[in-house]
């Protein structure tokens, strides 16, 4: 519950950027806003891509036929996406680093989402005592019986059906 108040707090505080109209012009708090909104988005991509990265790791590890899979995306383009979308966050608010250009509020808006998800990565390692996990050991068939008996079955419901106790079991 205290997780939730923590992540209503911090996600309330963007809408409240945009009451920075009062002491400034709107059209630069919309800036910051959008700077924000977008670098987190640009973030999340390279961390569902990299995720990916894992998950084809640990299938060719254990040896597990990309074919059997609904769904193959391709390794090499997630590579490609990566490596892009990485540069662009990192390059985006170049010009506060150009002779003359620099600009405490853009450089924060432009990297405040890099830093903080880095904080962020790094507390919850060191905080929890998270491994990453290697490849041989990842665990990638807990749920696949019950998944595929439930696609099976033609079923067109969710897949919190499948959850145990939950009401639509």
């Amino acid at each position: 519950m205290a997780f939730l108040i923590t992540a209503s707090h911090v996600t309330m505080t963007f809408p409240f950027l945009s009451f920075r109209h009062v002491s400034s012009s709107s059209a630069q708090a919309l800036k910051w806003l959008v700077n924000l909104i977008a670098a987190s988005q640009e973030i999340n991509y390279i961390v569902v891509g990299t995720t990916y990265l894992f998950f084809y790791r640990a299938l060719k590890a254990q040896g597990v036929d990309r074919q059997t899979l609904p769904y193959r995306g391709q390794p090499y383009v997630n590579i490609f996406g990566l490596t892009v979308v990485t540069i662009v966050v990192f390059i985006q608010g170049y010009y506060v680093f150009l002779p003359g250009g620099w600009d405490v509020g853009n450089f924060f808006t432009y990297y405040t989402m890099v830093f903080a998800c880095a904080v962020f990565f790094l507390s919850w390692k060191l905080l929890k005592r998270t491994k990453f996990v290697h490849p041989t050991a990842a665990d990638l068939v807990w749920d696949k019986p019950a998944i595929d008996a439930y696609e099976d079955s033609g079923s067109v419901g969710r897949y919190m059906d499948l959850v145990p106790g939950n009401a639509a079991c």
